[in-house]
């Protein structure tokens, strides 16, 4: 802890445990998410700090984030065994240099390694996870301290 982390207690799946989201402190860092499963303690290390979302006590979490042009699209479903990835795409920006110094950019997408359309790429998201029932995870995020006390008093 260097006072930098944020954290969160939410409800991924639909038992009486919360998971413990701890964003890290700086965007490289990522965010940490921690759940409690059949006597150990399993994690998932999403990709920078924000872009997390989740679909209460339906074990979904999707983090969509990147950095420079490149960007991960990712839906984890919680079970008994742990965080299993059950989506995995990337959106790519490419520039496009065109006269006089202008430049406009190009989008391609793939899901796993195949190029698709950016339908295509929306569609295999919306397939299995509903953004439209999903919660932001950074909106209940709290100091350590503020984590300590929610802990203890759980």
């Amino acid at each position: 802890e260097t006072g930098d982390e944020e954290y969160a207690l939410v409800y991924v799946d639909n038992d009486n445990v919360p998971e413990l989201f701890i964003s890290g402190c700086c965007e490289a860092a990522g965010t940490i998410v921690c759940s409690y499963k059949n006597g150990k303690i399993v994690s998932e290390h999403l990709n920078r700090l924000y872009g997390a979302s989740y679909i209460p006590k339906s074990g979904l979490i999707f983090n969509f984030n990147g950095n420079m042009g490149y960007y991960s699209a990712n839906v984890y479903k919680l079970t008994g065994n742990g965080f299993n990835n059950i989506f995995y795409g990337e959106q790519q920006e490419h520039v496009i240099e065109l006269e006089n110094e202008e430049y406009d950019f190009e989008y391609k997408f793939f899901i796993g390694e195949e190029e698709v359309s950016e339908v295509e790429f929306l569609n295999g998201i919306a397939a299995v996870f509903d953004t439209s029932k999903s919660k932001d995870v950074s909106s209940g995020y709290v100091s350590y301290s503020k984590i300590k006390h929610q802990i203890k008093n759980f």
